[in-house]
């Protein structure tokens, strides 16, 4: 799909509602700030986009072995902390 009057390709919905998203927490802060007298960009709707998640497939049994084959990420397995939450860990 293109813009009628050019041969640059379309934004995706979601590339879309992300560039708009910022426009809009720009205005947001402007209109706190009192620097303009009306959000113009509530109200603004993205059509064709939707949250549908992309299909991801579990680990399999031998690749989490890999990755949690050293102490350090054993840790993160049994506790469920995150990255940053086992870098912090002290012996």
């Amino acid at each position: 799909m293109r813009h009628a009057h050019s041969g640059t390709p379309r934004v995706s919905p979601p590339t879309l509602k992300k560039r708009v998203g910022s426009i809009r927490t720009l205005l947001s802060f402007a209109h706190q700030q009192r620097w303009i007298s009306q959000n113009v960009g509530t109200g603004v709707k993205i059509t064709d986009f939707s949250r549908v998640a992309r299909g991801r497939r579990s680990f399999m049994p031998g690749e989490l072995a890999q990755l949690f084959a050293s102490d350090l990420f054993l840790l993160g397995l049994t506790s469920g902390a995150g990255l940053e939450e086992v870098g912090q860990a002290r012996v």
